[in-house]
């Protein structure tokens, strides 16, 4: 799109990704750096997993069925939860701030 855009002389201005500690790939594939070279401001939403990155939910107690995020399984997200936990007790912020704070640091 954006090749396309540029021979009209049109900057893309944004991309909206879904990015989050649970869903890295515009990261890990490229995207968010390829985006920043080019002038693009990239759009992080979903940055807490549709809540399941607020320490609300666990294993014990997960999201309510239907929430439309796939199939995370939340026994494989608890160890996360419990690292951005220390975390947050370490500078005194939420689970949330920590989750919200890594997506800003990538850049979203």
């Amino acid at each position: 799109m954006y090749d396309c855009l540029q021979k009209h002389g049109i900057q893309l201005a944004s991309n909206q990704v879904e990015f989050s500690l649970l869903r890295r790939t515009p990261e890990t594939s490229g995207l968010i750096a390829e985006c920043h070279k080019r002038g693009i401001a990239v759009l992080g939403y979903s940055p807490l997993a549709m809540g399941r990155l607020t320490g609300k939910y666990s294993k014990a107690n997960p999201p309510p069925s239907g929430r439309g995020f796939s199939n995370v399984n939340m026994a494989e997200v608890d160890p996360l939860i419990e690292t951005m936990r220390g975390i947050g007790a370490k500078y005194n912020v939420s689970v949330s701030s920590v989750a919200l704070n890594y997506v800003i640091c990538k850049g979203n």
